[in-house]
């Protein structure tokens, strides 16, 4: 796919192939004599030849590619495709390097980072949420907010903990946030500051309107919510809820004298749906009591409940739909089972469960997060920032992609068949591809930076002062001498 200007289409020149150009079509400029001199000069992927003729003393200098004020383009534009595609640059070059191809060094990668490419990811996004967020502030309507926390790896070892706030309606990243561990007590309230941190950028800063703020049920979460920020109606995501009621009802089925739940698990997790999806906004214990209502359906029991919903909704059971085992009432599975639907900590949460907009786009996005930072790879702060707001730069852009269709004008979907559906199939859109405009306008931004002609206007630019303290940097660090004296010591080497 072609991403750059035909102008600036770039080659793969084999040496052999230039010096057989040179030697057969050029000639010195000045005596137009043959005799040439050639010597030529390495800098990164940068080829200088010296081109000296014997005849005339001619001396002339010629460069493969042009310059970006005092930088090779070839060179800031392989740091800059490295980058803005979320490869891994060790790989990359090591690709390169393999093929012959003359490099720059991977700590030239990383100076051309911390100079030009960093700031020119922070301009152009700074440039787009000012954009979105502006956009949101002159329609004067309240917005829908879905948050969700994501840690660079698993377990809770996590170093960096990423927040995306994301409205809802329009499916755009608005904000993220990054926290560092040592910024807080420990990574488990990285989420919590996230989302602290966003909700003051986004009313403070932006005097915006935030009306509903879907989340997991996280417990710091919900506390300070409801103390701090009592006006802003907080709501639960269905499938957070429904994946911890699947994990323990699959944990029970398992367990002596509970196996005949294993038919109504899936049925369970469609009622919970169901009863959120069908009740009319605002009737909250309506949705708790259609949910009760299934402890009662899977004992065959439909008529006669508690409650605002007494009996199922459903007609009369025939053929298929029968064929379940019902679970006996006052049996250990049916009572197991109450136990776990009809819990006090679930039901106040099934209330609050959202029944229009959801956090799986937030879900999307965090997994598009992985392709420009994956979680195998650490990264320091500002690379992680810089490629999380490269996700959000790249969902923003296509995070309204159609459905491919075919010639004759027929949708496209694809079957996949993942390891949760043991053998199962899973049916999916297949959408156009993607598009990559975003990479276009930062190349223009680096060049601008690298001749020294950027204009960053009322852009703000990050504060150097925002980035946290290494996370070694509280405790002492010996002597590296010293270190070394101390292990060759320690296991008698050489």
């Amino acid at each position: 796919m072609e991403t750059s200007e035909p102008g600036r289409r770039i080659f793969l020149v084999f040496w052999t192939c230039l010096v057989q150009l040179i030697s057969v079509w050029c000639s010195c400029p000045m005596c137009y004599c043959r005799k040439l001199a050639l010597s030529c000069k390495e800098v990164g992927t940068l080829l200088q030849l010296t081109i000296k003729c014997d005849k005339c003393s001619y001396e002339g200098l010629w460069n493969s590619q042009p310059f970006f004020g005092k930088i090779a383009a070839g060179n800031i534009l392989l740091s800059a495709g490295i980058l803005f595609s979320g490869a891994s640059a060790t790989k990359v070059l090591r690709v390169l390097s393999h093929m012959g191809v003359a490099l720059m060094s991977i700590r030239s990668f990383f100076r051309h980072q911390k100079k030009i490419l960093f700031k020119a990811v922070h301009q152009l996004w700074s440039e787009q949420q000012l954009w979105n967020l502006s956009h949101l502030q002159a329609e004067r309507e309240s917005i829908i907010c879905g948050g969700d926390g994501r840690a660079d790896t698993p377990g809770h070892s996590a170093k960096y903990g990423t927040y995306t706030m994301m409205e809802l309606r329009k499916n755009i990243v608005i904000d993220v946030q990054l926290v560092q561990s040592n910024e807080v007590e420990g990574s488990n309230h990285m989420e919590k500051e996230g989302l602290q941190r966003s909700l003051n950028f986004l009313q403070n800063t932006w005097n915006l309107d935030i009306e509903t703020v879907i989340t997991d049920r996280h417990a710091g979460i919900k506390k300070w919510l409801r103390e701090h920020q009592p006006h802003i109606l907080h709501l639960f995501d269905i499938w957070h809820v429904a994946k911890s009621i699947k994990k323990k009802l699959l944990a029970l089925s398992k367990t002596g004298g509970c196996q005949a739940l294993q038919g109504w698990v899936s049925s369970i997790i469609n009622h919970l749906y169901w009863s959120v999806v069908s009740t009319p906004p605002g009737l909250t214990q309506l949705i708790e009591d259609k949910w009760k209502s299934v402890v009662e359906h899977i004992q065959n029991r439909h008529t006669g409940f508690a409650g605002q919903f007494q009996s199922c909704a459903h007609q009369p059971l025939e053929g298929r739909e029968r064929q379940k085992a019902w679970l006996p009432p006052h049996t250990k599975v049916s009572t197991e089972v109450e136990k776990v639907l009809c819990s006090k900590r679930l039901l106040p949460d099934i209330q609050k469960l959202s029944p229009d907009h959801q956090t799986c786009s937030v879900e999307a996005f965090h997994s598009l997060v992985i392709n420009f930072a994956p979680k195998m790879h650490h990264f320091s702060f500002e690379g992680m920032e810089c490629r999380v707001m490269l996700a959000a730069l790249h969902w923003n852009e296509n995070g309204h992609r159609a459905q491919h269709t075919t010639k004759d004008g027929r949708k496209t979907y694809s079957l996949h068949y993942p390891k949760r559906k043991k053998g199962g199939h899973v049916v999916r859109k297949v959408l156009e591809d993607a598009s990559f405009g975003y990479v276009a306008s930062l190349l223009t931004i680096v060049e601008a930076l690298c001749k020294g002609e950027e204009d960053d206007g009322e852009i703000p630019q990050p504060d150097p002062g925002r980035i946290p303290e290494a996370l070694a940097a509280s405790y002492e660090h010996p002597n590296k001498e010293d270190a070394v004296r101390a292990r060759v010591t320690r296991f008698n080497a050489a």
